[in-house]
């Protein structure tokens, strides 16, 4: 038979064999799934509306790797409870959370217990019902006080209850007075200010929750002097930055806190000796002058006037046995082109697999690990940055035998709101219909609010905006008012009122500079010679130079360049030895070019030369 016993609150379930006239087998009858009962509320009881803790006992079954989480499962809707680092799952706080709308009606709860395995067990449904919640609230806790200026004070709490109607907060105005309620405050504040202070008197403050059913107890009490034992730094941290510094962090629990005093043990000693008395900030501190290969120990305590707190955790650490010299001449600068930051240093070690930037936002900021680079790089470059801040640098490298090298010289960079990068490489292409043309380009900016397209007719003409278009678009169909017109276009991004540079200018006539190109190009064959004499018509005052191109009159020729003449050139002799012969016909075209770019081709001219 099974038989179920309790011993030191865990639920186990024995078998119990009887022996009959022979021997018979052992059936192994161990619980196969973690077990819980309900001990309150049970069936019958009465809950408040609002929080009420779940009374239970659970177990794992025999022989199981342990209980991971909780469902509480009201009139079937289930609510999670999982444990965090420091909670021991089988005495886990549940609760039963009820809501307004449930009042003076009966619920059924139940409660499923899990273990690491996946395996499940639910209690026993249990039917409560649900009244008004007639006690006053719970009292606030961790009451804090933090100085906003010499005149003004922030007091944060916590808000342990779910019925408070106010919080009302109540101060006294030095040691010797009487305090008196100086505010109230609508349910679920958390936080208040109060004002127009004196910096020669001491003010003490304490919170109570209030309903109509009455006052919670009083929070703990704050003042605007100073710390106490309470305000301990904690999580103290030594690394050991190779063989003569150690580098420190820790976390200041105080509210007025003025600075810290530093203490270290040397390896065989037991007289602590202090190292620094340091400010307030920064949280982190580099003793140098060590000796390596020795363990040490540090502590550290918060002072404000004659204040201390208690000592931190103590931090060990050995020193290595060598040194690696860190980065230097770090230097940090805005790239207007790029709209990066990029952060340079010099590398004077052979003895680092890598490099470690961190970054801080402003001079007070905390901190944080950037990102990384392998060894013998000098270059990292922040993108994920933001206009009108000012980041902070500093790089160490990770030496070859694991530990961090010290930090290098810090430096900083100010990122300034510019306008939006200029669109690039303007593109203009006829499509089949008359008149009709579609510009394409690159957008190099992620931050504009949109793109202005303009046109104007002719050289002479004036540029005026043609469209705005959305951020990030790409391209833009036009058709011209007059095809025999010749019309030319550029393009610029913009943010508010900020505009960028314009992209580079192109024209109807195929161009991708300001200049236009050459017309009414003929070629004439001299006669009985194997020559051609080409002439057309200047239409620029801007060229430097003219390109003459030409290709045979035969399927697959490509068009070759067999010429650059001078600016202002109206005409030009193709000879034989160039590539011409007698009895083939030849096409000639020509364009302007100047620093900006090139105008778009002449007319093409077909020239037949005789045999």
């Amino acid at each position: 038979m099974l038989k179920k016993i309790i011993f030191a609150g865990i639920l186990f379930t024995v078998s119990v064999i009887f022996i009959q006239s022979c021997v018979q087998s052992v059936v192994d009858t161990r619980e196969t799934a973690p077990t819980i009962t309900l001990l309150s509320p049970l069936t019958g009881d009465s809950v408040k509306v609002g929080k009420t803790q779940i009374s239970y006992q659970a177990a794992d079954k025999v022989g199981g790797t342990g209980l991971d989480h909780y469902d509480v499962i009201v009139n079937g809707e289930a609510t999670a409870y999982l444990p965090d680092s420091t909670e021991a799952v089988e005495y886990l706080p549940l609760y039963l959370i009820v809501s307004e709308e449930l009042l003076n009606e009966s619920i059924a709860y139940a409660v499923t217990v899990y273990n690491k395995d996946g395996d499940a067990a639910t209690s026993e449904t249990q039917t409560v019902f649900v009244k008004i919640n007639t006690d006053p609230p719970d009292a606030p806790t961790n009451l804090s006080l933090t100085k906003i200026s010499a005149n003004a004070v922030n007091l944060k709490w916590e808000d342990n209850s779910d019925n408070e109607q106010y919080f009302q907060v109540w101060r006294k105005d030095g040691a010797n007075q009487i305090y008196r309620s100086i505010k109230l405050l609508e349910e679920e504040t958390i936080s208040v200010d109060n004002y127009d202070l004196s910096p020669f008197i001491t003010y003490y403050y304490k919170v109570r929750a209030i309903n109509s059913y009455g006052e919670s107890d009083f929070s703990n009490e704050v003042n605007s002097t100073g710390s106490t034992a309470g305000d301990t730094p904690s999580n103290l941290r030594a690394e050991a930055l190779g063989a003569s510094s150690v580098y420190l962090t820790w976390v200041d629990n105080g509210t007025n806190t003025l600075g810290f005093i530093l203490q270290r043990l040397d390896g065989g000693e037991t007289t602590w000796n202090e190292v620094a008395t340091l400010p307030r900030t920064p949280l982190e501190y580099t003793d140098e002058g060590l000796i390596g290969g020795t363990p040490y120990q540090y502590r550290i305590k918060a002072y404000t006037g004659t204040v201390q707190s208690d000592w931190s955790n103590i931090a060990s650490v050995s020193t290595y046995s060598t040194d690696v010299p860190a980065p230097q001449n770090l230097e940090a600068a805005f790239n207007s082109s790029t709209r990066h930051i990029d952060v340079t240093w010099n590398d004077n070690t052979q003895f680092e697999v890598g490099t470690v930037v961190q970054r801080k936002t402003g001079s007070s900021g905390s901190w944080a690990t950037l990102g990384d680079v392998d060894a013998d790089v000098t270059i990292f470059i922040d993108s994920g940055i933001t206009v009108e801040n000012t980041y902070f640098y500093r790089a160490r490298h990770i030496a070859t035998e694991g530990f961090y090298t010290q930090f290098s010289n810090e430096d900083s960079a100010y990122v300034p709101e510019l306008p939006p990068l200029a669109p690039e490489n303007l593109e203009i292409l006829k499509t089949s219909n008359p008149g009709e043309y579609t510009l394409y380009w690159e957008v190099n900016s992620t931050d504009e609010d949109g793109l202005e397209l303009q046109r104007k007719t002719g050289t002479s003409g004036e540029f005026v905006t043609r469209v705005i278009l959305d951020p990030g678009s790409l391209a833009f169909s036009d058709t011209v008012p007059d095809t025999n017109e010749i019309y030319w276009y550029r393009i610029r991004a913009f943010r508010d009122s900020d505009f960028s540079d314009f992209s580079n200018e192109v024209s109807t006539a195929g161009g991708t500079g300001n200049i236009m190109p050459p017309t009414s190009l003929v070629g004439e064959v001299v006669e009985g010679e194997v020559k051609v004499n080409l002439s057309w018509q200047d239409n620029s005052d801007n060229e430097l130079l003219f390109e003459v191109e030409r290709k045979a009159d035969f399927t697959g020729s490509a068009w070759t360049r067999i010429a650059v003449i001078e600016a202002n050139s109206t005409s030009y002799q193709d000879a034989e030895g160039s590539g011409i012969y007698r009895g083939e016909g030849f096409w000639y075209r020509v364009r302007a070019k100047n620093t900006q770019g090139v105008s778009g081709y002449s007319n093409e001219y077909l020239v037949e030369i005789p045999f």
